[in-house]
């Protein structure tokens, strides 16, 4: 009895609040439990403790002897099971969900937010909005074809794909001078030479309205099904917090290595990080600045492609297990000029198997990688598309997860 009210118990949760999550009680045995998982579990208990039931009365009443030992064996362990399901409650907790935004414009809260601001492309949020639909529809006939035929993996650089009144909107919100140490405005900083140096995170509270009503476009309906167009990736749901993504400033000297990022969000259900996205945000940016985003190949042994940070370009790439990326050379940067970047993130419920580092699409880590050529600049890796000469490389440490 006590298990057929435990379950529907947790048969009106499930109902009354879709997704419920446990790993309290019985559930400890099975580690944490989401939704019809744990309506499962209990209904196959309460069959089985059923069964018992009925073998036990059919074993006591058995002149068999081996028959009512067997019963009385698992009357013990169904007493046993009952007392831990009494003494141990079940207790249920929210998971977050992941629903896709329906947000049509960028431009509602930036007007909103800023009433002084005149309305961008002189004709309010509708005209924004509508240049901004064609200028994605655009991006994907120009850049659809060759986004799957590009090397070392699928990507894209695309020029102002957005308005330039967005983009000089976002950069104007956003620190523009150097300060050492860890600023007040950083959530995150990496300020000791490793795999990351002189990088800072904008902490989310620091946002301006017009960087705001950005990343509510990158998070909207609209924006995600160019993605899913552009990479051929379906169902892909965008980042509903900033875990790795958001505003992303590094400072003179530093440098990113090479790497793989995190495959994966620790959600229920579990979802893979299958689109990156960058948009860069520092005006009058100069090639012996550095700060190039390099693509390398698989085998780290090739560096295919050298993308050079410019004001409002927009990369986008398939990210799996072997999309190593990074800018990995110190920057020299003139005073109060930084590298300023959004970073965004878009997942999947499911991945393919060919993405992974082994057949079961264990999740990991950010993998950073050594080059086994040396620098994007040695002539065992330069490409088609050639890259300067002279620059030098950041420290790399033994190659780690993180």
């Amino acid at each position: 009895m006590a298990g057929f009210a435990l379950t529907w118990r947790t048969f009106i949760a499930i109902k009354a609040n879709k997704v419920r999550c446990t790993d309290r009680g019985i559930f400890s045995l099975f580690g944490p439990m989401c939704g019809l998982d744990v309506l499962v579990v209990l209904a196959l208990l309460c069959a089985a403790s059923c069964c018992c039931c009925v073998y036990c009365v059919n074993g006591l009443t058995s002149n068999r002897r081996y028959l009512r030992r067997v019963a009385c064996m698992c009357i013990c362990a169904s007493s046993a099971g009952a007392i831990y399901v009494l003494t141990h409650p079940t207790r249920y907790t929210e998971v977050p969900t992941w629903k896709p935004p329906t947000l049509d414009s960028p431009y509602d809260e930036w007007r909103m937010s800023s009433a002084t601001r005149s309305p961008p492309n002189g004709g309010g949020a509708a005209a924004g909005a509508m240049n901004l639909t064609a200028r994605l529809h655009d991006a994907v006939r120009q850049h659809g074809r060759r986004f799957h035929i590009a090397r070392p993996y699928k990507h894209a650089v695309i020029d102002e794909l957005l308005p330039m009144d967005i983009v000089d909107a976002v950069a104007a919100e956003l620190p523009d001078e150097s300060q050492s140490g860890c600023p007040h405005w950083a959530t995150k900083c990496y300020l000791q030479k490793g795999s990351e140096y002189q990088k800072k995170e904008l902490a989310p509270e620091a946002f301006g309205p017009a960087t705001r009503a950005l990343f509510r476009e990158l998070r909207s309906a609209r924006f995600v099904r160019f993605l899913e167009d552009l990479s051929g990736v379906s169902g892909l749901f965008p980042d509903p917090a900033y875990q790795g993504s958001g505003v992303h400033i590094t400072s003179d000297g530093g440098y990113l290595n090479v790497h793989a990022d995190f495959n994966a969000r620790h959600l229920q259900p579990v979802m893979h990080r299958r689109v990156n996205m960058f948009i860069y945000l520092t005006p009058g940016w100069q090639e012996e600045y550095g700060g190039h985003l390099e693509l390398w190949n698989r085998r780290m042994d090739k560096c295919e492609q050298r993308i050079l940070p410019s004001y409002g370009r927009f990369v986008v790439f398939r990210s799996d297990s072997f999309s190593y990326h990074g800018h990995p050379l110190p920057m020299r940067l003139p005073p109060n000029v930084m590298r300023r970047s959004i970073a965004f993130y878009y997942y999947t419920k499911t991945r393919p198997r060919r993405e992974c580092l082994d057949a079961k699409c264990k999740l990991h880590s950010t993998l950073f990688q050594v080059s086994r050529c040396g620098e994007c600049a040695a002539p065992a890796c330069r490409n088609a598309s050639g890259v300067s000469a002279g620059a030098r490389r950041a420290p790399v440490g033994v190659p780690r997860e993180s």
